[in-house]
């Protein structure tokens, strides 16, 4: 039987199952080469309950949250809290709380490199990108590594949910799958949102979560941006999610100046609220005659529903907006699902000035492979010339169709048409096989 939107909500609201996040596997694989890694991701994204529940509970870590101020004290100038627990992984949330400490990390790690003591980790988490960057890569320069975490994806919704899928026939469990993937687009990957207790609690915890995180977090990361600035401009990207970014029109929209406008652009991604994806404009050594405008997506899907003021999984269905709201979560779950394994390199989309030849999206793994992708809601039927020329002018590895059909079929072009979930673990199968080769 195949399970409809409401049984699987109701086994989203009962929590009677773990997700376990792949992202740990990055993790454990950067700690085997460095001793500190930075997590960062979006409040309410999960890093804390990760950290606590994995990396403490299950590996023996010590946890400390310095927004706490007995956390902050026991931890003190870092010196000889760090010798304690030397042996131990020290996890330290929302570490741009206490800037001095990076300077005692540094001498911290250096003096266990000079002992050999293999066992000395950190796990550093923060809420904002950029930010926190500037201020630990000066001190940490050739010990730490950046891993970004995205809200909950959906393979990893998939196989926690394993075994209430046993019994289902293969047709069964593709309807099932698409029923699953709709209702996480309707209310995203943020934990509180998406195992809330209804769909009417899922939207206030989403538009809780703007407004303090606007409120709070713009002026603690001393962003000099208006908060009605930003907000109004968060709502206008949602309207033109996807689209090229063309600050005329911004300004123009908003009635506010071209600075404000790149000002709160800015903010936006440093708070992880907004991925910038740009052009692909080398081929083969030479630059091409593409578009110069970066494509602007608000990262969370279910935020991105409620900006648009859509309050039920069947009214984004029967949305005029779906299809950009399709390509945010594709586009956010091929990222978030490649940097778990810690092979992603860079992603882009092409497109030539005239607009005659594009693809939606370009996925590039470190060791330089890259898959060409075009996104589509429904699934395709053929393609245009423009997204085989282009395919074939980038030099793509790989040619996928991502539908939020249930088959997966060969279409024109050498493109294979398939779900996401299909696509979702390819990657995992592919960034698998570099990692045993690279072994």
């Amino acid at each position: 039987m195949i399970l409809s939107h409401r049984q699987l909500q109701s086994i989203l609201e009962s929590r009677e199952f773990n997700v376990d996040r792949l992202v740990c596997e990055a993790i454990m694989l950067t700690h085997q080469r460095k001793e500190c890694i930075t997590l960062l991701g979006p409040r309410q994204i999960g890093k804390t309950t990760l950290a606590k529940s994995f990396f403490e509970e299950k590996l023996g870590g010590v946890y400390r949250d310095l927004e706490i101020k007995e956390d902050r004290e026991e931890v003190g100038y870092g010196s000889k809290f760090f010798k304690q627990h030397k042996e131990q992984i020290i996890i330290l949330d929302e570490i741009q709380e206490s800037e001095s400490l990076f300077a005692q990390i540094k001498g911290h790690i250096d003096k266990q490199r000079f002992m050999k003591n293999k066992n000395c980790k950190f796990l550093l988490l923060g809420s904002a990108s950029l930010d926190l960057q500037r201020k630990s890569v000066a001190s940490l320069t050739g010990r730490v590594t950046f891993i970004q975490m995205t809200g909950i994806l959906l393979t990893e919704l998939i196989d926690s949910l394993s075994d209430h899928f046993q019994s289902l026939s293969d047709n069964e469990l593709y309807e099932t799958y698409k029923n699953l993937t709709d209702l996480l687009i309707f209310r995203g990957g943020m934990p509180l949102s998406l195992f809330a207790s209804s769909d009417e609690v899922s939207i206030e915890e989403r538009m809780d979560f703007i407004d303090s995180y606007v409120q709070r977090d713009v002026e603690k990361y001393g962003l000099m941006v208006a908060r009605t600035t930003l907000e109004d401009t968060l709502t206008f990207i949602a309207k033109v999610n996807g689209k090229q970014f063309e600050i005329g029109t911004f300004t123009k929209r908003l009635k506010t100046s071209r600075q404000k406008v790149q000002d709160a652009i800015s903010a936006l991604e440093q708070l992880l609220l907004l991925r910038a994806i740009k052009p692909w404009s080398v081929i083969n050594g030479r630059t091409v005659e593409v578009s110069k405008h970066t494509k602007l997506y608000i990262r969370d899907t279910g935020l991105l529903s409620s900006l648009l003021d859509i309050y039920s999984p069947q009214s984004l269905l029967d949305s005029r907006h779906i299809g950009t709201v399709w390509e945010s979560f594709v586009i956010e779950s091929l990222i978030g699902t490649a940097q778990s394994t810690g092979k992603f390199r860079n992603c882009y989309f092409y497109r030539t000035r005239d607009g005659d030849s594009e693809l939606d999206f370009i996925l590039e793994f470190k060791d330089g492979t890259k898959w060409g992708i075009e996104i589509k809601y429904s699934e395709p039927k053929s393609l245009n010339i423009g997204n085989i020329t282009a395919a074939k002018t980038v030099g793509v590895d790989r040619r996928l169709v991502i539908h939020n059909g249930t088959r997966s079929f060969k279409i024109s072009g050498g493109f294979e048409a398939m779900p996401l979930h299909e696509v979702l673990r390819a990657i995992l199968k592919y960034q698998s096989s570099l990692t045993v080769l690279n072994k």
